[in-house]
């Protein structure tokens, strides 16, 4: 009897049902028990040596054709992409003839702007590189494509934390530095294009080193009290450089997201976030630079934005070099939200855009 009382006391060792036995149970799908699946990683490839043999697209397609596997082939017809091989070889035509125009034949978005960023990459050319977005060019290029145009590591810089050490691993072709990226879905593409693209950005970097990128702002209440943080770093906003637009005879900077916040749609910054500072300028050669648009985001308060004529705040500029590396400082001082300000930037251009 005691046998049998401590027989009952000890756990009993079941084996874990399987997933099919657990989707059989619930009534699902087996394999959305199974975690993501994604693509295995594509064959990098040498994208040199496939341009040096690259002859027509006609020629290109057939190669591609005869090694095409049946189940990528249905697949591409039930979405209805039936120039696809011929797309992809379009690449190959621009980037080896340093012609982005030939991208334009291309009919899907994604791998026409694809395709122009190869051919800048491979030309050298970062005035070729695809804006962000074609109807705001105070965002500029894309920084990756910008510094492996102009082969400098240094540059990369200008990407986002996120983007930069694919950046340094694709300009640098130095595949270890992606071994960082703690995501699979960023890393592997990655260590692909550092690969892919290796032979195919020769040469020296066209700038060597950039300024390093600081900010620091001071908040202090104006008729009402201060923030539990009177200091803030701005390298969240002012890490990435900033991008020069020249339009006419007046040159506009922007850096943070002083065109994001709407004082139409007020909104509170979470009490766990940290300060930003907004700003975009306008200079004239001879005249002193007027800020057009501010934004302040300070914890547990009302996000604050003004545009020109109201602003309250005015800048001061130590240096501003229209050129890509080149050195942007700017002192900021006045009163928006409730609050006075000051901040002191220095930081660097990663772009430079001409407007249409």
């Amino acid at each position: 009897m005691f046998s049998a009382c401590d027989d009952e006391k000890k756990p009993h060792e079941i084996a874990p049902a399987s997933p099919s036995e657990i989707a059989s149970a619930l009534g699902m799908d087996a394999a959305a028990l199974g975690g993501t699946l994604v693509d295995p990683e594509k064959p990098a490839g040498d994208l040199a040596a496939d341009l040096a043999s690259f002859t027509t697209v006609e020629a290109c397609m057939k190669q591609r054709t005869a090694s095409l596997d049946p189940l990528v082939g249905d697949a591409v017809d039930a979405i209805g992409y039936d120039t696809f091989l011929r797309d992809a070889c379009r690449v190959l035509e621009a980037a080896k003839s340093k012609d982005a125009k030939k991208c334009e034949l291309i009919d899907a978005s994604a791998l026409r702007t694809r395709c122009r960023a190869v051919t800048a990459m491979v030309a050298g050319d970062a005035d070729g590189c695809p804006l962000r977005a074609p109807s705001k060019p105070e965002l500029g290029r894309d920084a990756t494509c910008v510094a492996a145009a102009l082969r400098s590591p240094a540059m990369c810089a200008g990407a986002q934390a996120r983007d930069r050490a694919s950046c340094e691993a694709l300009v640098s072709h130095d595949e270890k530095k992606c071994s960082g990226i703690p995501l699979d879905d960023l890393r592997a593409p990655c260590a692909r294009d550092a690969r892919r693209f290796r032979a195919a950005l020769p040469g020296s970097a066209a700038i060597a080193s950039v300024p390093a990128a600081k900010g620091t702002l001071t908040i202090h209440g104006d008729g009402r009290a201060d923030p539990p943080q009177t200091t803030a770093d701005l390298a969240a906003d002012v890490g990435s450089g900033v991008v020069v637009v020249l339009d006419g005879k007046s040159t506009r900077v922007t850096f943070g997201r002083p065109n994001e916040v709407s004082p139409a749609t007020p909104h509170v910054a979470q009490p766990l976030e940290r300060a930003h500072l907004g700003l975009a300028i306008s200079t004239a050669e001879g005249k002193p630079a007027d800020v057009t648009a501010a934004s302040l985001s300070v914890p547990g308060a009302l996000q604050s934005a003004c545009t020109a004529p109201s602003c309250g705040v005015t800048v001061k500029l130590g240096k501003l070099e229209p050129k890509r590396g080149g050195a942007f400082e700017v002192t900021v001082d006045g009163s928006l939200g409730g609050y006075r300000i000051h901040a002191d930037v220095t930081t660097f251009v990663r772009d430079v855009v001409q407007s249409k």
